[in-house]
């Protein structure tokens, strides 16, 4: 959260790992790169790790939104309800 300076590190569903940085804005209209598992620290260093999914969001996600990511997948989580909403309920009414 660039906001608040709380970055997160989620693994299977949990927070695993927390950590404060500066509160820098990250503008979605500037091109930047986006480093996971780099650090410039000391030279470019570089994890050794395997990262199966990584998602990048413009707003910080709270402990229900990503339960829901991890449970239903990002396209579950994504995916638009048309109960109640106009079109639906206008086919009810022309059927009718």
């Amino acid at each position: 959260d660039s906001k608040t300076g709380e970055w997160r590190i989620v693994i299977d569903g949990k927070i695993e790992s927390k950590l404060k940085l500066a509160k820098n804005e990250i503008a979605a209209e500037e091109a930047k790169q986006l480093w996971i598992g780099r650090d410039q620290c000391c030279g470019d260093r570089f994890g050794t790790i395997t990262v199966d999914e990584a998602m990048v969001f413009d707003v910080a996600l709270g402990e229900e939104e990503l339960t829901e990511i991890y449970t239903n997948g990002i396209d579950g989580a994504l995916a638009v309800n048309n109960r109640g909403k106009l079109t639906v309920s206008w086919g009810k009414v022309k059927v009718q």
